[in-house]
């Protein structure tokens, strides 16, 4: 079991706290995509979504996996639950 500094449990809830990045954070549940199937779906730039891309991986929550020439995308579920756990113990107060 990892244990998060508080540092990266801010740094994963900055990562889950803008909507683009939890979009694509299901996109990549689902389908295990390349940058180009993350984006067609959003109105941005290829350089935007890779942006958002960069935040979710610098912070731990998804990783880089190459196949030959193409890079795909899956989601490392330890830091989402970290976030999880920490809303849970305010659970309790509501």
């Amino acid at each position: 079991m990892v244990k998060y500094s508080q540092q990266q449990v801010d740094n994963i809830f900055y990562s889950l706290a803008d909507h683009t990045r939890r979009d694509i954070l299901k996109l990549i549940i689902e389908k295990n995509p390349t940058v180009s199937e993350i984006a067609s779906p959003f109105d941005m730039s290829l350089p935007a979504v890779s942006k958002h891309i960069k935040v979710l991986e610098t912070n731990g929550l998804i990783s880089r996996q190459k196949e030959g020439r193409i890079v795909r995308f899956r989601v490392i579920p330890d830091p989402i639950r970290e976030a999880l756990k920490n809303v849970e113990y305010f659970e309790k107060f509501g």
